[in-house]
C-alpha cells in the first residue's frame, strides 16, 4: 500500500500549479456532468475512493482550511468516508507530554477523551515507541482504554515531523476484531 501512495504523491508533485488548481477544484466541487470523459472519472456509488484520492482530499483540506480543529475533523471525515473506519481521533502532542485531541469522529459527545498522557493507552504506546501500534484484540492488551463498548481492534499511528519527532497521533477503532486494519 505505501508504495502506491508514494507513487501517487510523486505523480501529484510533478503537476504544475495550474494542474494542481484544477485538481483541487475537482475535489472540492466535483466533476461537472458535462465535462469531457467525466464518466471515466466516476466510480460506482458503492465503491470506496482509492487511497491516493483520500490523500489528495486530505492535502486539499490542509491547504484550504484555516482553522486547525475544523481541518482535523474534515481530515477524519475524509478518512472515514474513504477508508471505512468508523471511530477516529486525531490529537497533537503538547510539550507537557499530553496528547490533546483536536477532533473525534464516530463517538458520542463526551465519550472520547479530550486529553491523554503520552504514556496512556494504545495511543501512548504508539507515541512512546514512535511507531504504529496495531492491536487486533484489545481485550488482550492491558494498556487499552475503553472509549466505546464493543471495540475489538485499534490502531494508533504517530504523526512525525522533521527529525522524526512525534507531533501527534491518528487513532482508529473498530467493532470488527481483526489482526490488522
Amino acid at each position: 500500500m505505501l508504495k502506491s501512495i508514494r507513487e501517487a504523491y510523486r505523480a501529484f508533485e510533478a503537476l504544475d500549479e495550474g494542474q494542481k488548481a484544477v485538481f483541487f477544484s475537482l475535489i472540492r466541487d466535483g466533476i461537472p456532468a458535462d465535462a469531457p470523459h467525466a464518466i471515466a472519472f466516476r466510480k460506482p456509488k458503492d465503491e470506496r475512493p482509492s487511497h491516493a484520492h483520500v490523500l489528495y482530499r486530505i492535502e486539499s483540506i490542509l491547504m484550504l482550511e484555516g482553522d486547525i480543529r475544523i481541518a482535523a475533523r474534515k481530515v477524519l471525515e475524509a478518512v472515514r468516508e474513504g477508508l471505512g473506519y468508523d471511530h477516529l481521533s486525531l490529537g497533537l502532542l503538547e510539550e507537557g507530554k499530553v496528547v490533546r485531541f483536536l477532533a473525534h469522529v464516530g463517538y458520542e459527545e463526551g465519550k472520547a477523551p479530550e486529553t491523554l498522557s503520552d504514556q496512556e493507552g494504545i495511543i501512548g504506546l504508539a507515541v512512546f515507541k514512535m511507531d504504529m501500534v496495531n492491536v487486533g484484540d484489545v481485550s488482550k492488551v492491558p494498556q487499552y482504554i475503553k472509549a466505546l463498548k464493543g471495540i475489538q481492534s485499534e490502531i494508533a499511528v504517530p504523526i512525525c515531523g522533521i527529525g522524526g519527532k512525534v507531533m501527534g497521533v491518528l487513532n482508529a477503532e473498530s467493532f470488527n476484531g481483526c489482526s490488522k486494519f
